[in-house]
């Protein structure tokens, strides 16, 4: 995917998941996790091939919820194959 368009798409998630954030929080305006879910999905989608980001965002979605804990979840980027530790 070139660039741009997957900076439209990252754009386009956040903003979506800004208002999925609205109408479910009441406009509480809290958020378990840093970053936040909006922020997780622009980087998810920058950084990690959509095969790969997509599943991580609507994971990290469902998991915004009193059942979890929250706290600093960042966005893991892939180990380059047959890099050293």
């Amino acid at each position: 995917m070139a660039p741009k368009s997957k900076k439209i798409l990252a754009n386009t998630t956040y903003y979506l998941i800004q208002n999925f954030k609205i109408v479910f929080l009441m406009g509480k305006g809290t958020c378990r996790f840093e970053p936040t879910c909006s922020r997780y999905a622009q980087e998810a989608i920058a950084n990690l091939p959509l095969y790969r980001a997509i599943p991580k965002i609507i994971h990290r979605v469902i998991k915004c919820n009193p059942l979890f804990k929250g706290g600093y979840d960042p966005v893991h980027k892939p180990k380059m194959k047959g890099a050293r530790k």
